[in-house]
């Protein structure tokens, strides 16, 4: 398979390709088309930041378009953690409203992982508690819900909470079978079975009173 990048390298679904910066006016209507003028991410409206995000050398940000057509984004970022954490964050992602229903969002997700090859082993993203859409989009995409972000983001004048989803890929699963069990305290315990369950890992804990920080 060629390295994504490369003028041999194609993505096996033809309708998606990299962002480019004629392309910036489109995805920000598909934002304002989705949730209007108070989206809680505001910089998302700004041309100035959605073509910083396309030269980022630490995001792959890629549309889906037909018939000329941008139809739906997506962006994996890929600086979040060290490097060998090998962990990807989902955003970005909006579909046109007249054109759901038709697995775009999946689609965009796959095309953005077929674009991330090997080098990401854990992806996540966050979706609206408000938004069953975008919370069925991750779960048709093979996403479980592994966390829960209460009342993080304003929109207008409220605030909402988000639904963090996750899904391993590559030799992810693998490697967290072969390895040590977690430590974890007590506090903790629940909610990493629960994770660990979802990803259909083992549940098995080291449940401490007190254990080391992540370095």
């Amino acid at each position: 398979m060629h390295e994504y990048g490369t003028s041999d390298f194609r993505f096996a679904d033809p309708a998606a390709r990299h962002i480019e910066e004629k392309d910036i006016p489109a995805v920000i209507e598909l934002f304002k088309l989705n949730y209007g003028d108070d989206y809680a991410i505001p910089e998302f409206y700004d041309e100035r930041w959605v073509k910083r995000g396309i030269y980022s050398d630490h995001i792959i940000w890629l549309v889906l378009e037909e018939a000329g057509e941008v139809i739906a984004s997506g962006a994996c970022v890929l600086d979040y953690g060290d490097a060998n954490d090998q962990i990807g964050e989902l955003g970005r992602l909006v579909v046109h409203p007249q054109r759901k229903g038709r697995g775009l969002g999946r689609r965009i997700i796959n095309a953005l992982l077929d674009a991330t090859d090997d080098t990401v082993e854990f992806a996540f993203g966050e979706a609206r508690t408000v938004h069953p859409l975008s919370q069925g989009l991750f779960e048709k995409a093979g996403f479980a819900p592994i966390g829960f972000l209460p009342q993080t983001y304003t929109f207008g004048e409220s605030r909402e909470s988000f639904v963090i989803y996750a899904r391993l890929y590559g030799n992810g699963p693998a490697l967290r079978r072969t390895a040590a069990p977690p430590r974890v305290i007590p506090e903790v315990a629940p909610l990493a079975r629960h994770v660990l369950a979802a990803f259909g890992l083992t549940d098995a804990l080291e449940v401490v009173d007190d254990c080391d920080v992540y370095p």
